[in-house]
């Protein structure tokens, strides 16, 4: 959760312009991995039903999940989906909104959450059993958490599962005590990984992403940040389609997440997304130079899937 003070120490308003620059820093950062290096954080869930053109115009300035007959996929990291809750008890993603009502929205669709469907689930994996043999696995959906903060695990116990007598109509009571924002937070998590495609992973599929990740990989000393003398240089030294190689693969790094990049000649772990950046700009001067123009290259394209 994300509450920044002003100057009295109370909570910042959503309509503060704070509050979405720190949301825009969260995103934007890496995130460390238990095998090292780090990962981005791959989607992020935002609830329309408060201040919903806010979120809209927050979430058009970053890649959205792809939707179709098929269903959802993330395309790129940092991905937004902005959501609402439904009481729909029996699936996860109860819809999405079509075409025409997300060109109203600056081409923003809206993913509907059956909340009553994922808050039973949470409460069930819950209940689950720690296992006794340290050998033995953790069952599936085991909730691991590192907080020691007792209001969180509070919060994630906030609401209890009522069946009306009369109606049969099945309700989740809050309790007024209580804020129950870590309850909300884990439903649209719940949902992220649904629309990140976690149901649908196989066996092989999960070796291949824990395969991908680089267990404590070794910093480069320079971070190939050239300068504009240097980059010049290295147009002398690398022919126009080298200098075009390495950029692709740069920027496809950028657009992947990663910060470990292997280039043809040897592997740079870069300390920052800057610093990629700035890398790819020193490139670019070099192509520009290489190819007689006296100015770079756009050093950063506007493309989806970028930031």
């Amino acid at each position: 959760m994300i509450q920044l003070p002003d100057h009295a120490g109370q909570a910042l308003k959503t309509s503060s312009p704070e509050v979405w620059q720190e949301l825009e820093a969260l995103l934007a950062k890496d995130w460390p991995h238990a095998a090292g290096g780090t990962m981005p954080i791959m989607a992020m869930a935002i609830d329309t039903g408060f201040r919903p053109q806010m979120v809209y115009e927050f979430a058009a300035r970053h890649p959205q999940p792809a939707h179709g007959p098929a269903g959802d996929q993330i395309v790129a990291p940092r991905t937004v989906i902005p959501t609402k809750g439904t009481d729909h008890a029996f699936k996860l993603i109860a819809s999405v909104s079509g075409t025409d009502a997300a060109r109203k929205r600056q081409g923003v669709r809206i993913w509907s959450i059956g909340t009553h469907c994922a808050k039973q689930e949470f409460y069930d994996w819950l209940r689950l059993d720690l296992p006794t043999d340290p050998d033995e696995a953790f069952p599936a959906g085991y909730q691991h958490y590192a907080y020691g903060d007792p209001d969180f695990y509070k919060g994630l116990c906030s609401e209890s599962r009522v069946v009306r007598a009369l109606s049969g109509k099945i309700e989740w009571v809050k309790d007024p005590a209580v804020r129950n924002e870590p309850l909300d937070l884990a439903v649209l998590c719940r949902a992220c990984a649904a629309v990140c495609g976690i149901d649908r992973f196989t066996e092989e599929e999960w070796a291949a992403l824990e395969g991908s990740m680089q267990a404590d990989p070794p910093r480069a000393p320079a971070t190939m940040s050239f300068g504009v003398r240097a980059a010049e240089g290295l147009a002398q030294m690398i022919t126009a389609a080298e200098l075009q190689s390495m950029r692709d693969t740069l920027q496809r790094a950028i657009f992947s997440g990663t910060r470990r990049v292997q280039f043809t000649d040897r592997a740079v772990e870069f300390n920052s997304v800057d610093d990629m950046r700035k890398a790819l700009a020193d490139i670019d001067t070099a192509i520009a130079t290489a190819s007689g123009r006296r100015h770079p290259l756009s050093a950063w394209p506007c493309t989806a899937g970028t930031r």
